[in-house]
């Protein structure tokens, strides 16, 4: 068994589990416990969170990534045998997902991924990815999250696009794009435009990227910063635009990425006014640490495992898939409130 694509949802863990009959959305959620070794006890199991024949799987790209988004309401994916997203309200007699996507022209002709969720207006924005006469299209679209409209194409004309990052108030938009020949690593391009809410794009704006720069992972913070990881100092390190300018967070001589070759990958996230992240520095893998304050506090694990590219937050603790020489790899959690990362917890048992 493998694991990927980990998200949080308050104190609710949601991971895709990878077997040979396809992928399999399931979660976890922790015990109120005012012990934190107690919230996630051994006895607990992960449950699945669709029904049966509902497998999770998005091939833009052909890459299987970024193909679910998590709330506390509702779910929504893209459905592995018709690449059709669907939503499946969450309850106590549990979901029944129904499309809020139309049937393609041919099958999986239209494909999505990178799903994105406006509050303020119940709207989603993600990558489309249209298959027609013998092309592929890129593009964003928005469309109700209900399904009550027709996806709208929002920003077009490049070969490719991902991570559609909407502001916390929903009234800007950041993505990434590139064009052939190049790869999403050799060189991008991030941008961010006004959102109005017809879902209207204007006034875009170059951020960062060109075709010597390569940038990732656009997230805004929850006072409406937005930040990138970049390679423009041949590491890939973090950085903020604000008043028009790009700035240094977290950088150094280690990565806070991979190579940008799969959508959905999460490597930082913003935890009140600290940062969180997942770095390497010529070894494996280890958290990292911005205060905030502009000090940077390294927290290795022991063993020192070899960490997947996603990372998510619960109210007090770090995920992450794990794995390490000999060792099958682990939905983990770390307490964000030790000094040091060492009461590993996994959220997933061997088999």
């Amino acid at each position: 068994m493998s694991y990927k694509a980990v998200q949080a949802v308050g104190d609710t863990v949601y991971w895709m589990e990878c077997g040979p009959d396809g992928d399999v959305l399931v979660r976890r959620s922790a015990v109120p416990d005012e012990d934190p070794q107690s919230r996630w006890p051994d006895s607990r199991d992960a449950e699945k969170v669709l029904p049966a024949g509902f497998r999770v799987a998005s091939n833009v790209h052909d890459y299987d990534a970024g193909a679910y988004l998590a709330t506390a309401d509702d779910i929504w994916f893209c459905r592995a045998g018709d690449q059709r997203i669907y939503r499946a309200r969450l309850g106590d007699s549990g979901p029944t997902p129904q499309p809020i996507t139309p049937e393609p022209p041919s099958p999986q002709s239209l494909r999505y991924a990178d799903l994105q969720l406006i509050r303020a207006t119940n709207v989603l924005i993600c990558v489309r990815e249209r298959h027609e006469r013998g092309e592929v299209v890129n593009e964003l679209v928005a469309l109700p999250a209900d399904g009550s409209a027709l996806p709208k194409v929002i920003v077009s004309g490049q070969d490719f696009y991902t991570s559609p990052a909407p502001s916390p108030d929903g009234r800007r938009l950041a993505w990434v794009s590139w064009d052939a020949p190049r790869k999403p690593w050799d060189g991008s391009r991030l941008w961010v435009a006004d959102l109005s809410s017809d879902q209207t794009i204007e006034n875009v704006t170059l951020v960062a990227g060109s075709d010597e720069e390569s940038v990732c992972q656009p997230s805004w913070s929850p006072a409406g910063v937005l930040h990138f990881i970049s390679n423009r100092t041949g590491w890939w390190n973090l950085h903020s635009w604000r008043d028009g300018a790009v700035e240094p967070v977290v950088t150094g001589q280690f990565d806070l990425a991979q190579a940008p070759w799969k959508l959905g990958c999460r490597t930082y996230a913003h935890f009140g006014r600290v940062i969180v992240a997942i770095a390497q520095d010529d070894g494996p893998w280890h958290h990292l640490v911005d205060t905030g304050w502009g000090k940077i506090n390294y927290r290795s694990i022991d063993p020192q495992p070899v960490l997947q590219p996603y990372l998510a937050l619960t109210s007090r603790e770090a995920v992450t898939i794990m794995s390490s020489p000999g060792e099958q790899p682990m939905v983990c959690v770390n307490d964000l409130y030790d000094d040091v990362f060492y009461g590993t917890r996994a959220l997933t048992h061997k088999n």
